[in-house]
């Protein structure tokens, strides 16, 4: 998940403060349900797929 954030902002090259906000924003909606369970499982933690937020929906 932290990869998927930091390329993103890599890929936006942002040379201000407002384009870095801006870039943050836009990387963090790019992250999905399935990059955060991911994410959990990988760190140990038991995590569940919930049928509240399918893979295709933004968090």
């Amino acid at each position: 998940m932290f990869s998927k954030l930091k390329a993103w902002l890599r890929s936006a090259k942002a040379r201000t403060i407002d384009g870095l906000i801006a870039a943050m924003g836009d990387a963090l909606r790019a992250v999905r349900p399935a990059d955060v369970l991911g994410w959990f499982r990988h760190s140990g933690y038991p995590a569940h797929r919930s049928s509240d937020t399918p893979d295709n929906k933004p968090l």
